[in-house]
Order: structure tokens, then sequence, then C-alpha cells
């Protein structure tokens, strides 16, 4: 990226023996849009991400690959792509340390877009990369591997001016085995593949082509040969979709996603349960009345003692915000019963979380982007919660927002004091400060005492945790991350 923000280790060394945080949030990005679509804790504990990026690489927008310490400091990134656009949107280990990715490139294929298919090794360098698909656009959004040791990827192929859900099966080598199209006269298209034993796969999208013309959720089962065992589809008579599927050890299936309203104006997070004999059980879902909501990702609960199901979803509870994320417990009923922490997380602008996992400590990781502390794109989220869904109210890392009057720094940082310090990066004469204000993780704002002769700021008044703290002029603003111990 051309302007990586560097994550400055503040409280967990683990140079010096110290356990890794089981809490913390932070962003990474440059000065273009960078997005997170998935992540999983990698085998050596730390955490793996994928995604898109325009801040740097090969072309207009790079597949991103990305690691991150159990600390939440930058370990390594990669951008993979061509001069056309790549975009990863799910990644899963190899036993090797390695990774496969799948989304979608412009750059390689037969024309349009393909599916994209990348091999890495260990360190994020490319071992192979294919294009799957014909001369339209065909995406890639999910992979998943296979007991016999091959891999299904699934997402969309654009074919007679409709579109397919998109199935390929394919070996360590990037060798096709099979590619497959489900679906019917109209629309349709898969987000979302999932295994409980690497034999049957669950495929989950949308579909127009049955139940409702605006679109219902979708999902097939099939065998490891693509044969489709069965097809659900459910929905309003609005536009529906499912974004992820799991399904259970007694072979129920969840779908969650986002369903219509009444109305026909708004959209509600939705999760829906059918039996194993595939009917219908329940649905729920959650929304403001006067709001569009959506799920992104359900899984399993690590703590099967304290929930069945974990969930995340895109809302816009707190005025003056724009997209927050929840992320719930669900029990078997799909009855919502919270968490330590399970209001709304977000701040000023989007912030969305698109993807989320289990880890060995049995919490969550979890990746998508913010807008909130960035000079205007998007920039990766990383979200670790511990067992009860806390995210913390501090991040590891500290992260200087970079502005195109970038005047002074703030330090220490982070700051056990009364009084924090200014580095002016300009003739103090040509500074004409008139506001300093902070701004917790509940929106809750400070006003501060600024001193530019003296060269300090008064952080006595502020709570323990994270603040953005904007400093302001007559013709600038600058926007720091600051950690109050």
């Amino acid at each position: 990226m051309k302007r990586m923000l560097t994550l400055l280790l503040c409280i967990f060394t683990l140079a010096l023996g110290a356990q890794p945080p089981d809490k913390f949030y932070s962003t990474y990005g440059g000065s273009g849009d960078d997005i997170g679509y998935d992540c999983k804790q990698s085998l050596d504990g730390h955490y793996i991400i994928t995604g898109s990026s325009s801040s740097a690489g090969n072309g207009q927008t790079d597949l991103l690959l990305m690691k991150v310490s159990s600390a939440g400091q930058l370990l390594w990134q990669k951008f993979i792509g061509g001069a056309g656009n790549e975009i990863g949107k799910s990644v899963i280990l190899l036993s090797d340390s390695g990774f496969i990715l799948t989304g979608f490139t412009s750059s390689f294929g037969n024309g349009g877009y393909d599916m994209y298919v990348v091999r890495t090794d260990k360190s994020g360098n490319p071992i192979w990369q294919k294009g799957f698909g014909g001369n339209d656009w065909d995406f890639g959004n999910s992979v998943t591997s296979c007991l016999d040791g091959n891999f299904i990827a699934v997402g969309s192929s654009y074919g007679n001016a409709k579109q397919d859900g998109f199935a390929v099966k394919f070996d360590s080598n990037g060798n096709s085995i099979w590619q497959k199209f489900y679906g019917g006269s109209e629309n349709d298209e898969f987000n979302k593949i999932f295994t409980n034993n690497g034999n049957e796969f669950f495929l989950a999208g949308k579909t127009e082509s049955f139940g409702d013309i605006n679109g219902d959720m979708y999902c097939v089962k099939i065998n490891t040969n693509g044969d489709t065992l069965f097809t659900l589809n459910y929905g309003s008579s609005g536009i529906d979709k499912a974004n992820d599927v799991i399904a259970t050890s007694s072979n129920e299936v969840i779908l969650a996603g986002a369903i219509t309203t009444s109305l026909g104006q708004m959209t509600d997070m939705a999760v829906v349960k059918f039996n194993a004999s595939q009917n219908f059980v329940w649905e729920k879902s959650y929304s403001l009345s006067n709001e569009n909501e959506e799920c992104f990702g359900i899984i399993a609960s690590a703590s099967p003692i304290l929930a069945n199901f974990v969930a995340i979803y895109t809302t816009h509870e707190i005025a003056g915000y724009h997209k927050d994320f929840k992320t719930i417990y669900m029990d078997n009923n799909g009855d919502y019963f919270g968490g330590w922490y399970s209001g709304s997380f977000g701040f000023p602008q989007d912030d969305e979380i698109l993807a989320i996992s289990q880890t060995s400590d049995k919490g969550y990781i979890s990746c998508g982007y913010s807008n909130s502390f960035t000079t205007g794109n998007k920039d990766v989220l990383l979200v670790k919660r511990d067992s009860v869904l806390n995210p913390g109210l501090s991040i590891v890392g500290v992260v200087e927002e970079e502005t195109n009057q970038n005047l002074f720094t703030v330090y220490p940082n982070p700051v056990s004091q009364e009084h924090a310090w200014i580095n002016f990066h300009a003739d103090v004469k040509q500074i004409s400060v008139i506001r300093a204000k902070a701004t917790d993780v509940l929106g809750r704002e400070t006003e501060l005492s600024i001193n530019t002769l003296e060269q300090k700021i008064s952080i006595q008044s502020l709570s323990k945790g994270y603040h953005v703290l904007t400093i302001s002029g007559s013709n600038f603003e600058s926007r720091y991350q600051l950690i109050v111990n």
C-alpha cells in the first residue's frame, strides 16, 4: 500500500513473553480503498486476511493477502493480480501453512471477469493462479476443502444474459476436475459454501428462478461430484438473499442474510432454519423500522455452553453514525440473547464486518472495513473478540492518520498522565489551533484544553480507553487515535 498504517505495539510485546491480547481492534490501509472480505486464524496462531486493495499493486484493484500477528501487528502483505481488477473473497488454510484464495479477476482467464483461484506458500507468495469461466462474467465468492484432498469454489457465471450459480472442483495444482452450473431460467448466484464432513456441501446465495422473481434465499446441497441432493428457497415478496450457511451435525440447515420487510422498502437481518427433512422450522429477524440490516456471517459458537451460534450483521443503531455492526449470540431457537458486548460497534462513518471465524482461545476474529478514521477511503478493519464477544475498549496498536496537512503529532501514545505533548511539524506561528476534542467508542465528545505555546494538551478529563483526538484550525483538521491508560 502507498501509505500503510504502521501499528506500534503498546501493551503486549510477544518478544518479552507476554500473552497476546484476547480482544482488540485495529485498521490497516493506504491511500485507496482496502477491504477485508475473509479472515482465519493461521496455524501458527496469527491471523490471515484476504480482500482487495487499490492502494498499491499491479493494476486498478489487487487481491490483498495480509498476515497480522496475534497482537495486531502487520507481519506482511501481498498484492496479487495483473493490470485489471482482482478481489479476494475467501481464504482457507493448507496443511503446509500455505493458503488457497478465491475471488475474481479481469486480468487473467477467458474474458470479462473470471473466477480467480490462487495458491500461495506460507509467506503469501503465489505458487500458481488460475482463472475459471467462459467469455462473459464469472465470479468466485467462497472456497472450501474436500475430504479427498481437492477443493470446491463457488460463485456465479453469466451466460445468455442470465446468471447461474457456479461451482468448480479443482486439485491442489489448480487443475479443474469439474465445473457445474445451478439454477433456472432467471438469475441465480452462490455467496458461500459450507461443509462439515468434506463429502457433502451446502451452497447458499440468491435465486430469482425459484420462489419470488425479486429474489429468495437459495441453498443447494451437493455431493463431492457436484450432483444436487436437494434445493431450498425461502423469502418474502421483496428482495431476499443468503450470505452464509451452516449445517449442524444432525443435518439441520441455517441460512443467514437479508429479507425485505412487509413494507417492501427495508431489509431485515434474517436467519432461517430448516430441519433434516428440509422443512422450514423458524425465521428470526432483527431490525430497526426505518433502516436496512443485513447479516453477513453465521458460525457455530466456540463455546456451546454459552450459545449455539454467533452471527454478525450491519445496522444503523446510533443516531448521527452511518453503518455499524453487531456480533450476537443466538440459541438453537434463533433467539438473540446478546453477549457481554452485543450492542452496535462502530464509529461516525461506515464500518462493516463481512466475515467471522473462531479462534483457538474460544474467541472470534472478524474483518471488514472502516471508513471512519481514514483519509476518506476504506481501510481494512480487524476485530478480535474474546469468548463473551467483548472487542475491548482500546486497540493494541496506535494508528496515526495522515492528512493533507499533517502539521503535528501527539505523544506519548498511549498516555497515562494529565497532559500529552504536541510535536509540531511546522512553524508554531503559522498554526492557528481553534479546537481540540476527543471522541470515545460510544460517540461521546469531550472538549479539551490545548496550549500551543507550551506545546501540550490536557487529557485529564478523558476516561481510560480508546479515543479519536481531533485537532482543528481555520484551514485544517487532523485526527489521531489516542489511548489513555
